[in-house]
């Protein structure tokens, strides 16, 4: 029973699992965040503010023309509506660059999530092949010194069979 505390209370503390324990939250995480959904959301209303002002634009260009067809002979009204159609042109025209630069940076801003996320993906895959080389070229080696000097290979067989006959007997 302590031999099975001992394994799990290394398993435990090693890094191997910590690793595996971070790497099945972030995933967890990862999937809980569905940022193409935000990104394309945000790209469908830029595109609609778009729309809608260029319709908004057509809409005033055609009312200005309208509107100097039926009253060519009043000056006075002519230029009001002009000076009122330029401004509301221009207040459309700055709304739709303000929401565009802002919309731009949420874009921005998303995308340099996304990078830094796909950037600790492959770290972490990294990371992962490291472990698995790493693990690899001990167990390579080991098997080599094994092979190389029998005697440790007996050894570690004997001290094996002497702990079970020891804990064969504290048992019974």
């Amino acid at each position: 029973m302590d031999f099975m505390l001992h394994i799990w209370n290394e398993l435990v503390t090693s890094n191997t699992f910590n690793f595996i324990v971070m790497f099945f939250l972030l995933l967890w995480i990862l999937s809980k965040i569905n940022i193409l959904e935000i990104l394309s959301n945000s790209v469908q209303k830029i595109k609609k503010n778009i729309e809608n002002s260029e319709q908004e634009k057509k809409d005033s260009n055609a009312n200005y023309i309208n509107i100097k067809k039926s009253v060519e002979h009043l000056d006075d009204e002519i230029a009001e509506h002009l000076k009122q159609v330029e401004i509301k042109a221009d207040d459309i025209k700055n709304e739709v660059i303000s929401n565009a630069n802002k919309r731009a940076d949420d874009i921005k801003n998303n995308i340099k999530k996304v990078v830094d996320i796909e950037e600790k993906q492959a770290s972490y895959r990294l990371i992962a092949k490291a472990v698995s080389d790493s693990s690899i070229a001990a167990k390579e080696k080991i098997l080599n010194m094994l092979k190389e000097r029998p005697e440790i290979h007996q050894k570690l067989i004997d001290d094996s069979i002497k702990k079970l006959g020891h804990l064969n007997n504290e048992n019974w």
